[in-house]
């Protein structure tokens, strides 16, 4: 009974790992510990030791999420100015707030966050975003908030 139990616990285990390696034909990148990818923490010293390894182009894998890094200003424009790579990552999906599910400007993608986009660009200007009075406004509101704050 136990040697079947332990069987199946080990062959499930090599299933997720041979499930869960690197796919095929993806740039080079650090080691993955599996289930987990890499260590969360990712600042400037990390990116150019990546990048001094392992070229322009890295894969990193935090947690379940895989991510390709362009050190090269040259190959991100190029990348970026494709179709392929316009929308967000499906992590956003389960960020919608509205009854809709369309996600409003931060999380939605295509159509609709051109229509959202515009649509707060345009109430934001008749609100007088980017006008000069409104800065003097703010700045005679902030003393104000000082001035109670003082008391």
């Amino acid at each position: 009974m136990w040697l079947e139990v332990l069987l199946l616990c080990a062959l499930l285990l090599v299933y997720a790992v041979l499930r869960d390696r690197r796919p095929r034909n993806c740039p080079p990148g650090p080691t993955e510990i599996p289930f987990f990818g890499r260590m969360p923490f990712f600042d400037e010293v990390v990116a150019e030791e990546l990048k001094k390894n392992y070229g322009d182009i890295v894969m990193y894998r935090t947690g379940s999420y895989r991510s390709v890094l362009l050190f090269d200003y040259h190959v991100a424009k190029e990348a970026l100015a494709r179709l392929e790579f316009a929308d967000r990552p499906n992590f956003f999906e389960s960020f919608n707030i509205d009854d809709q599910k369309t996600g409003g400007v931060v999380s939605s993608n295509g159509r609709q966050w051109q229509h959202d986009r515009r649509f707060v660009l345009r109430s934001l200007r008749d609100l007088g975003m980017g006008k000069s009075y409104l800065e003097e406004a703010i700045n005679i509101e902030a003393k104000a908030l000082v001035e109670d704050l003082r008391l």
